[in-house]
């Protein structure tokens, strides 16, 4: 992936807050959002501030100063292909504000 990428994640297995790089490449970076023990079968609202979550997650190559780039592309997905998992969720609904 060229681009830097931002993940948030909903874990079973870590907790939230967790923060990293993911395993396989640099340009990905993680912030487990809901993890370990969270409510099941209940609708969850989460509020983040992209610009912030990317500063702090990309501090090791973003200038000082600098403006965070612009978001590209906001993709929702679910992965499991490692754990021969399978999950389900929902998405009610993506709002985007300044």
């Amino acid at each position: 992936m060229p681009a830097a990428t931002l993940c948030y994640v909903w874990d079973s297995v870590y907790p939230a807050g967790l923060q990293g790089a993911n395993p396989y490449t640099q340009r990905v970076r993680f912030i487990t959002l809901q993890g370990k023990g969270a409510p099941l079968a209940q609708w969850q609202t989460e509020t983040r501030d992209l610009a912030a979550d990317f500063a702090k997650l990309f501090a090791d190559e973003l200038p000082s100063g600098a403006a965070v780039p612009k978001v590209l592309a906001v993709l929702v997905g679910a992965d499991s292909d490692n754990t021969a998992a399978e999950s389900v969720g929902w998405v009610k609904a993506l709002n985007w504000t300044r």
